[in-house]
């Protein structure tokens, strides 16, 4: 259940950018198949969807970690079974060291994979239901996660100074291939191109279905880039 938070907390619409955006964006992302919320548009639209999508159970910290990664990120390389930190593209293992617990496993003592929260805890998805719900809950490398901290989302210039992530590897120089990299500069976080649109509907999700609860003010100067993503990655 989601704890109550006093009126003078809660947000009296989002702002006119935010709406048109995720209206947008839902829209497009029902364009193959059935669309979500039809016939409304603007504020009508995402109160439809914080009243009908929003989930009425999540799991516990423990098991949402584990379901992440023995069955909803779970895939196979070279006969062997484990998971891809989507930041990075690294891929851990299921060995059985240190635990068989799952997530135990691809963590490896703070050497490998965790549990990234897409929309950060510090805003807003801390101590309620957003917090383990796995719609926006990935696994990635565990110094990228710790690297990306809150920091939002954004298209950077790639010659700008910057850290730059893949598979095990953290460093400055500019890359050949800047796409298949993650980049962090100026405060600012750019996953690698093959999970950009991911990450963005990930975040437009959270925006719609827990409005009442996370930072709206955060989340916006983002959403530009976000929708870009969503169409550049469907």
């Amino acid at each position: 259940t989601v704890p109550s938070r006093s009126e003078a907390d809660l947000p009296c619409m989002l702002p006119t950018t935010v709406v048109r955006l995720l209206v947008l964006s839902l829209l497009l992302a029902g364009s193959a198949g059935a669309q979500v919320c039809p016939g409304l548009t603007g504020e009508a639209a995402i109160d439809c969807v914080h009243d009908d999508y929003r989930p009425s159970r999540v799991l516990s910290g423990s098991q949402s970690k584990d379901r992440m990664m023995d069955t909803i990120w779970k895939t196979s390389q070279g006969g062997q079974d484990g998971v891809i930190g989507v930041n990075t593209g690294r891929f851990v293992a299921f060995d059985g060291n240190p635990s068989s617990d799952p997530n135990q496993d691809v963590f490896n003592g703070g050497s490998g994979l965790n549990q990234e929260h897409v929309w950060p805890r510090s805003q807003g998805t801390d101590g309620n239901a957003a917090e383990t719900d796995l719609h926006h809950l990935f696994p990635t490398d565990v110094r990228t996660n710790a690297d990306r901290g809150s920091l939002p989302f954004g298209t950077l210039d790639d010659g700008a100074r910057s850290t730059w992530y893949q598979g095990t590897t953290r460093q400055s120089a500019t890359p050949a291939d800047p796409k298949a990299w993650s980049q962090l500069s100026g405060g600012t976080f750019e996953p690698r191109a093959e999970i950009r649109g991911d990450v963005a509907r990930a975040m437009f999700y959270v925006a719609a279905v827990y409005k009442d609860l996370v930072s709206l003010s955060w989340f916006e100067g983002q959403v530009e880039d976000l929708l870009q993503w969503h169409l550049d990655d469907p």
